[in-house]
């Protein structure tokens, strides 16, 4: 359905820590692609707190446009050589910092995760022993009593 709008597929983006090679090699191919494009965006995760992100949306433009910009003319000796680099370079670190702000939203995710987790384990580890202890003693006092159908029994049932 959408296939004549993909350029083209990365695989394994996202698996290491981001690096800026990474990015560069990202802008490369969006660069070498010969699509023509005006203007862009692109979405990320913005890490904002532990618990939450905001899904931001970053503007990258093309040669064109920024050639044509009105506040160029105040740089002097811009060349074609110049701003082709300086397109590169600037699209390569839009790129980073995407990626960078996406592994922190990645990373703050997992970490909560793990957390919620390993209370839940905790909450449900403590709530096992105690039924441990009262079907323990439940027992104790079922043997040690003459009358068994008034003792309360209840707990988990282990073994043995």
């Amino acid at each position: 359905m959408f296939a004549k709008n993909i350029l083209c597929v990365g695989s394994e983006i996202g698996r290491l820590p981001p690096q800026f090679g990474d990015a560069a090699k990202i802008a490369t191919n969006i660069l070498n692609s010969g699509f023509e494009y005006d203007s862009g965006k692109m979405l990320f995760n913005r890490f904002k707190s532990v618990v939450s992100y905001d899904t931001t949306e970053m503007p990258i433009y093309s040669m064109a446009t920024v050639n044509n910009a009105d506040k160029l003319a105040l740089y002097d000796s811009l060349d074609a050589d110049v701003l082709q680099s300086y397109m590169e370079y600037s699209l390569a670190s839009l790129i980073y910092y995407c990626l960078k702000e996406g592994a922190c939203s990645e990373q703050s995710s997992r970490m909560t995760a793990m957390d919620n987790s390993s209370k839940n384990a905790g909450m449900f580890l403590d709530c096992a022993v105690k039924m441990t202890q009262i079907n323990y003693v439940s027992r104790n006092q079922l043997h040690n009593t003459s009358n068994g159908c008034q003792i309360l029994y209840f707990g988990l049932s282990w073994p043995g």
